[in-house]
């Protein structure tokens, strides 16, 4: 004998609905296996938070891979130009969850559909061409602004009033300063240089920048 687990009433063990309460009677069995299915899919997969874009390959779903690295990408080019010390920081977190949270989503439509690309996004987007097009624009876009520090640029500019001011008043020399190249960043801020005189000398400075209150300082060593 079993029971109904609807309302309790007995029934034979070869019956699949309750006389009393119509209720279909599933096994045990039949139950587990449900919920198994339910649960086959998790909501974090560490893999594809470590391998990323490789991992999306692996399951044949390059051109969803792209798209997620386009979209860190574009995020890493904004924190580039906000603050480069956070870009490690924001590209690790940044990769793991994107990747970890989706891949077992894209998943089970793949396996369930084999679908390769979202069909909610705009048709245009939906193309590989298109999408190998994004993802290199935005590769060389990050490369460019993670090589280009335009905070230097702006010390270099400021730099050139400071070394005329110096060699002017200090020096009490009639020359002044066209141009200002940093050589090597010294860290925590502090920089070798050249300053090119409008004589065509070439002095050797080193610069001290001061971000909190904007302020540049220029030393000129014994020429």
């Amino acid at each position: 004998m079993k029971y109904c687990s609807n309302c309790g009433n007995k029934v034979e063990q070869s019956s699949n609905f309750c006389e009393k309460c119509g209720s279909e009677l599933r096994t045990i069995n039949e139950s587990a296996n449900e919920s198994n299915d339910k649960h086959r899919y998790r909501t974090f997969s560490v893999w594809a938070a470590i391998f990323s874009i490789f991992y999306y390959g692996k399951k044949k779903m390059w051109a969803k891979g792209f798209v997620l690295m386009s979209l860190v990408y574009i995020i890493l080019i904004i924190t580039t130009l906000i603050n480069p010390d956070w870009v490690v920081l924001v590209a690790t977190i940044t990769s793991v969850l994107i990747f970890g949270i989706m891949s077992p989503i894209d998943v089970k439509r793949y396996n369930e559909k084999k679908e390769t690309m979202w069909p909610e996004l705009p048709s245009f987007l939906r193309s590989k061409v298109v999408v190998g097009i994004l993802f290199t624009t935005l590769l060389l876009s990050y490369i460019t602004v993670l090589f280009y520090n335009p905070s230097e640029s702006s010390i270099e500019e400021s730099s050139v009033s400071v070394v005329t001011e110096i060699v002017q008043d200090q020096w009490g020399l009639d020359v002044e300063c066209e141009r200002v190249i940093i050589t090597k960043d010294l860290g925590n801020n502090n920089y070798e240089a050249k300053a090119e005189m409008d004589t065509g000398e070439v002095l050797d400075i080193t610069i001290e920048y001061y971000p909190k209150k904007d302020t540049i300082y220029v030393e000129i060593p014994y020429q």
